[in-house]
């Protein structure tokens, strides 16, 4: 059985079309009862593919929303489920902000304000599960109105001067370099512009033939190498910097009205803003005045506030601490894995009364590998259990490749589903994307403008060569940056820049010339 057969069962479950009846009305208020381990993801992702409006779950804290965007990512996949994080460690201290976090912020932002297709279906961006945490959601954003104002959409086929873009690029604040290593960065090379936004965490390039878009796509600015073709693509400027002074709304004053609140935990979320916004206030009372701030009231949200916007929503608790009368319970037959503390025997034993009383078992693992070695830990276990050709063993278990954070059993389904770190009681790591990190990217790049002329380089294809520093030659009319690399007989080859990723520096024997 797959993870999507799994889902696919919780599409057809009793419970869960009860839940999602009363999802599609607005203003609703539903208690799911006994929820454990990672059946949210499924109960959620089965209700996600049948309601079409924006799931925002507010988790307790930023790691376990990690782990719950992990669960929904290996169900609905990643461009279908967004991380709301909180851009900044402390209150008012802005050289404290997480640019990858900015980034991350305004791909949000930016997926909730596009418009809805010239067609007049209804947007995409409605169709999102969006994951957050209390202290992200204190922080007010951009209002759609201004965020609009500073986008700007670029659309193949279309008619636009590259002095435009340079114009308004600059207008953003962006800086223009060589080569974009980070989010609010530009380059111009003849007709090529990259672009690296602060809504998608790959940088932009767009080709142009005259005045008329060519192409546009997406590409790794470490390899210059394309990652995919795209129709459009939307640029924002830094929306917590360039805006700062600007009009701001509520995260739930932006999304859609239909949207459905997942509380973990309302109370404490409520609390957990409170908290927050008293650190602004205490922190706003110590700036000395020197640089103009706005007050707690206009960047951050309090606990009211919060709580009066979160009523104006279809809301689903899942906890057994209810702050909302609900509208419907819904109870579901589940039970979290047990703790087997790495004893196999108990886990056999565990497995094979499990599957006496007709459960099917999936046992997810992060690799092929890991299932692998459960399947030859049972078939020790089980010497005995040989098929009729003696071709295998009968295992009680399937294994499938899926990171899950905590396994359950869910008892009206006869289904269990066991996650391998907890059988061997190993710590399971979240996954958060930050493609952008200052530190880390574009090592390439660095290293080729840390390059002497002289320095050995590898090609690929040609071998060990000298590095002759960067040639602006004219190729088929247009004029294109190479990398200029002598070879024997001052023999030289010119590499376009897009080839970057494949020269690497030369590593032999230190103090050794290389043939």
């Amino acid at each position: 059985m797959t993870k999507e057969e799994i889902l696919r069962k919780y599409n057809d479950n009793e419970n869960n079309s009860l839940l999602i009846q009363e999802l599609k009305g607005n203003g609703v208020r539903v208690h799911l009862k006994n929820v454990v381990g990672s059946s949210l993801a499924f109960i959620s992702a089965a209700l996600h593919q049948n309601i079409y409006k924006t799931n925002l779950f507010i988790v307790n804290d930023k790691e376990e929303a990690a782990y719950l965007l992990n669960d929904l990512e290996n169900l609905l996949g990643e461009e279908n489920v967004l991380f709301f994080p909180a851009s900044y460690r402390m209150p008012y201290e802005h050289e404290e902000i997480d640019n990858a976090n900015i980034l991350l912020r305004a791909e949000v932002l930016n997926k909730l304000n596009i418009a809805a297709p010239a067609d007049k279906t209804v947007s995409r961006s409605k169709h999102v599960c969006i994951v957050t945490y209390p202290e992200a959601l204190t922080e007010k954003v951009v209002t759609k109105a201004l965020l609009t104002k500073n986008t700007l959409q670029i659309r193949q086929g279309e008619k636009i001067s590259i002095d435009f873009i340079t114009e308004v690029l600059n207008e953003y604040e962006f800086d223009r370099v060589d080569y974009v290593i980070e989010p609010g960065q530009f380059s111009v090379r003849g007709g090529i512009v990259d672009i690296f936004s602060f809504s998608n965490d790959h940088p932009y390039r767009v080709e142009f033939l005259g005045n008329d878009v060519d192409s546009i796509r997406s590409f790794d600015p470490t390899s210059q190498l394309s990652i995919s073709k795209l129709m459009f693509c939307t640029i924002i400027p830094n929306v917590q910097t360039k805006l700062l002074q600007e009009s701001r709304q509520s995260f739930l004053e932006f999304i859609p009205n239909d949207s459905i609140l997942w509380f973990q935990n309302f109370q404490l979320s409520a609390e957990k803003i409170e908290k927050a916004y008293a650190q602004a206030e205490e922190a706003f009372s110590k700036l000395d005045g020197i640089i103009a701030q706005l007050p707690p009231s206009e960047l951050y949200i309090d606990k009211d506030n919060f709580s009066r916007q979160a009523l104006s929503f279809s809301t689903v608790e899942y906890t057994s601490q209810v702050s909302f009368k609900s509208n419907i319970t819904v109870t579901y037959n589940l039970s979290p894995q047990p703790s087997f503390n790495k004893n196999f025997g108990l886990l056999n034993e565990n497995l094979q009364n499990l599957k006496r009383q007709k459960f099917e078992i999936i046992i997810f693992a992060d690799t092929h590998k890991q299932i692998e070695r459960l399947y030859k830990i049972f078939e020790d276990i089980n010497p005995q259990k040989v098929s009729d050709k003696g071709e295998g063993k009968e295992l009680p278990f399937g294994g499938v490749g899926a990171s899950f954070h905590e396994g359950f059993i869910d008892h009206d389904l006869k289904l269990v589903c066991y996650t391998d770190h907890q059988i061997f009681d190993r710590y399971h790591r979240f996954r958060l994307k930050n493609s952008f990190n200052k530190k880390n990217e574009a090592l390439t790049l660095k290293e080729l403008k840390g390059l002497n002329p002289g320095d050995y380089v590898t090609h690929i294809d040609y071998g060990v060569g000298r590095y002759g520093g960067l040639e602006t030659i004219e190729v088929n009319g247009k004029q294109q940056e190479t990398i200029r690399l002598v070879y024997k007989d001052y023999d030289v080859v010119n590499i376009s820049i897009h080839s970057l990723h494949r020269i690497a520096k030369y590593s032999g024997k230190e103090g050794t010339e290389p043939k």
